[in-house]
């Protein structure tokens, strides 16, 4: 079983890059193999009894116990489903490659092992679920597999997915039989407590007299709040809030800045979407970054040509800030 972290790893770098697998099966050979698995549309899968009696004793249960004496005879066991599955689950149990298989595809593998015996091949394709494509575009249709089939590692990962979304939201699909109201509530709870942390780190302790405060994290270091504060004279000064703040990080020297009103509506407003959609990059959404920017831009020479910069690198700080407090959520047991 490989580490969460692996599978984190795979869902954000990328697409793996599955190998090309360009020879025939051994299970497609005729000559290979002393049994034939008789698929419903016809299709005979040549496998060695050896090795169908490690992968599923069920299965092996299922050939004839009288013995043959043509040693050219293959005997058979007849199943129900079609060759293209088959096709894709001996793959899965007999040549050591990770396919790229499709959600679909999964759900028919796994249901096939449970039918025989096999259990573990949810595991054995559980690569599958942290492909990217699957994670970007069906997260809570990941999620709701992982934990019909036992996977709480993947789980975590596609319930970490689901946060980009509005609501949860997926189609009909073959595992959602085997998801139980319990396995919804974990998803819900997990986004609500989520939505809450997301909105602490942009929440500001209550405002004392005149004075605001802002998130004690970007309070306590100059580098931030001075990104937020004006230091003009020109129309700039005329919409602003008097703000305690550090001097310097790591003191209690306490001094006030005037920083933008704008910037106030913009951690209030973004708040508002956190704890509806608890996902870092919300804090980049142009609709909420423009009404910092468009007004210093066009009443400010002076600001004009530092707002777009402090504005995205504050933003970008915030994001960083908000994934890193998230990340600490898990999924209830």
């Amino acid at each position: 079983m490989l580490p969460i972290d692996r599978y984190y790893n795979m869902a954000i770098a990328g697409p793996p890059a599955f190998p090309v697998i360009r020879e025939v099966p051994p299970y497609t050979d005729p000559s290979a193999g002393d049994i034939i698995i008789r698929t419903a549309d016809g299709v005979d899968f040549h496998v060695s009894r050896r090795r169908l009696a490690v992968l599923s004793s069920r299965l092996e249960c299922l050939l004839p116990s009288t013995a043959v004496s043509d040693p050219k005879f293959k005997p058979s066991i007849n199943v129900s489903e079609l060759s293209a599955v088959w096709e894709k689950f001996l793959r899965v149990c007999l040549v050591d490659e990770e396919w790229p298989y499709s959600l679909d595809d999964v759900s028919s593998l796994v249901e096939i092992g449970l039918k025989y015996g096999i259990p573990a091949i949810a595991t054995r394709v559980r690569y599958a679920l942290v492909e990217p494509t699957a994670l970007e575009t069906e997260p809570c249709r990941v999620f709701l597999m992982a934990s019909a089939y036992g996977l709480p590692d993947v789980a975590q990962i596609a319930a970490r997915r689901t946060l980009r979304l509005q609501a949860i939201d997926h189609g009909a699909f073959d595992a959602l039989k085997d998801v139980s109201g319990l396995d919804y509530l974990k998803l819900l709870q997990y986004r609500s407590r989520c939505g809450e942390v997301a909105r602490s780190v942009v929440s500001a302790p209550q405002q004392d007299g005149n004075v605001f405060h802002l998130p004690g994290w970007i309070a306590e270091r100059p580098q931030l709040w001075s990104m937020l504060a004006v230091t003009c004279t020109g129309r700039c000064a005329s919409d602003t809030r008097t703000v305690a703040v550090t001097e310097v990080e790591g003191k209690p020297a306490t001094v006030y800045v005037s920083v933008r009103n704008s910037w106030i509506a913009y951690l209030d407003a973004l708040g508002k979407t956190l704890e509806r959609r608890p996902w870092g990059p919300c804090a980049l959404e142009p609709e909420l970054l423009e009404p910092v920017i468009a007004p210093a831009a066009t009443a400010c020479p002076a600001c004009a040509k530092c707002i777009f910069r402090n504005a995205m690198a504050f933003a970008k700080t915030v994001e960083a800030r908000i994934e890193q407090a998230v990340a600490e959520v898990h999924l209830t047991a």
